[in-house]
């Protein structure tokens, strides 16, 4: 259960990531949200200590959005390399 409630929270961090970074597109909505769900999942596991069971508590969520705005912000790096 806590694995897909660190998910559900990485897709709604990850949206919330990208309108804190100003990066909100239409079109890398969905990549915005899966970098989101991977950030949170990273962070929450840590902040957890490895553990994907614990539910939703303060630190996992700041921890989660910490983390989705870290990875969204690396992907917005990655791709202003690219693109250059």
């Amino acid at each position: 259960m806590g694995l897909l409630i660190l998910i559900v929270e990485g897709a709604v961090l990850g949206w919330l990531a990208a309108i804190v970074t100003h990066e909100e597109n239409g079109r890398r909505t969905f990549a915005d949200v899966l970098t989101g769900i991977g950030g949170s999942l990273l962070a929450g596991i840590v902040v957890n200590k490895g553990s994907v069971i614990a539910g939703i508590s303060p630190s996992t969520v700041l921890a989660g959005l910490a983390g989705a705005v870290a990875a969204l912000a690396i992907l917005n790096l990655v791709r202003n390399q690219v693109l250059r």
